[in-house]
């Protein structure tokens, strides 16, 4: 592993990406940011109907154009709450960042290789492949919405409601490899959720959940006495996508917002 102490986040563009990086500059110190830019919603749409199929993504379409803007407007309050119990700061980032088109391309793979990052935590990017990991000899962690293996993908903490296991809605910190969140866990915490909160809050309930880990797997890493949280035992492996509008309207109807 490199003798370096520089963190670098590998990220995209977000109000989560900014948290991440105001914590881990609040605990560790200065850190350098790499961003990638975001695929064209054609683009996405295009991929995401090849993968689903067009009647999946016909549902899923008018859940996040016309719900989850009225969900985040009618928990601005709820979102507020949680941020400053947290501290969690989604303040734009005011450090320089490296753009990059893709996390997966040379011009990225050598800013890494210059950066010389003894960690990289990653937030918010596409699948990064194999020939990146390998760029540098430093771990990639990722910190994601979902407790795994039963939540891989995206809303983990809603899906675990929506199927009735509250005691699975949290966020896991792993290591990155080629797959979806199938990198080997570090820890994992839990969240519970009151009658404030919906689809809008669980991401900042996963974030206030996870930052703390995160900020405890870097210096671990850091300081080279890393621990990790025991895997959990009996949970089948599963990838999570976005919901659709029946989907959600029937866990709605089984008190999950």
């Amino acid at each position: 592993m490199s003798q370096s102490r520089r963190v670098v986040l590998l990220c995209g563009p977000g109000p989560s990406t900014h948290i991440v990086h105001h914590a881990l500059t609040r605990e560790l110190g200065p850190i350098d940011t790499v961003m990638e830019t975001v695929p064209t919603r054609w683009f996405l749409l295009r991929r995401r109907v090849k993968k689903l199929g067009l009647a999946t993504v016909a549902g899923q379409l008018p859940f996040q154009a016309a719900v989850v803007p009225l969900l985040r407007r009618a928990s601005a309050a709820r979102i507020e709450a949680i941020k400053r119990e947290h501290g969690l700061d989604d303040s734009p980032i005011q450090d320089p960042i490296t753009h990059v088109p893709s996390v997966n391309t040379d011009e990225a793979r050598e800013v890494l290789r210059r950066l010389d990052p003894a960690v990289v935590v990653v937030n918010g990017t596409r699948i990064i492949a194999r020939k990146t990991l390998d760029c540098v000899a430093a771990p990639f962690v990722n910190m994601h919405a979902g407790i795994t293996p039963a939540y891989r993908g995206v809303h983990g903490g809603y899906w675990a409601l929506a199927e009735g296991r509250p005691e699975l809605a949290g966020t896991t910190i792993h290591f990155v490899d080629e797959g979806i969140d199938t990198g080997g866990i570090i820890a994992q915490g839990r969240f519970s959720v009151t009658p404030e909160d919906s689809f809008a809050t669980y991401p900042y309930l996963h974030l206030a959940a996870g930052v703390p880990l995160l900020v405890r797997t870097v210096r671990g890493i850091l300081d080279g006495n890393l621990q990790r949280d025991p895997v959990p035992e009996g949970l089948a492996s599963r990838l999570r996508t976005h919901p659709t509008l029946w989907g959600y309207a029937a866990a709605r109807l089984r008190g999950v917002r």
